[in-house]
């Protein structure tokens, strides 16, 4: 089993084991967990998704995660990854962002670069949108559909421009 889907499963069972009794999330966040590589360039960034349910209970949805968000109608997403090694240390690479809802990861996509640098939720949580890239160059930009479960567009992010569309633009460079 490959590290990201015995991360996946890790996350899973987490979160099944977490909302045994099943409340509306209000809040989410990224609780910051000391990374066991010293020189990582996200330290202090990744760690924890933690929810706070409309009761007030917070619950662990994952580990190893980045920049968590929650979406439309309960959606929650995060990115994760794995550690790489760069010439100015190590580097958390998250190129998987993860969609779950109702106490389980529905869906997750990989992007084309290696590190998301940022993403949103676009049409009222139906799609998300990415904007990733590797060490060095262009960055890459990607529609995914989340009930399709697959990617719709993709376009370089120095492409955009006023006729590109809206979903994309906030991305521009």
């Amino acid at each position: 089993m490959s590290v990201h889907k015995l991360l996946f499963v890790v996350a899973a069972a987490v979160a099944i084991a977490n909302l045994r009794a099943q409340q509306p999330i209000a809040s989410i966040t990224v609780k910051p967990v000391a990374c066991k590589y010293p020189d990582c360039i996200a330290h202090l960034k990744h760690g924890d998704v933690m929810a706070t349910q409309s009761d007030g209970k917070q619950v662990t949805l994952a580990h190893n995660a980045f920049d968590a968000k929650l979406g439309p109608g309960g959606i929650v997403a995060w990115t994760t990854g794995k550690h790489v090694d760069t010439s100015a240390g190590k580097q958390f690479s998250n190129d998987h962002l993860v969609i779950y809802k109702g106490g389980k990861t529905i869906t997750e996509f990989v992007t084309s670069k290696g590190i998301i640098e940022d993403w949103r939720f676009v049409e009222g949580g139906q799609q998300v949108a990415t904007k990733s890239r590797g060490l060095h160059g262009p960055a890459s930009v990607e529609l995914f559909d989340i009930g399709a479960r697959r990617r719709l567009h993709a376009m370089q992010a120095f492409e955009i421009n006023d006729k590109s569309p809206a979903w994309a633009k906030p991305f521009a460079e």
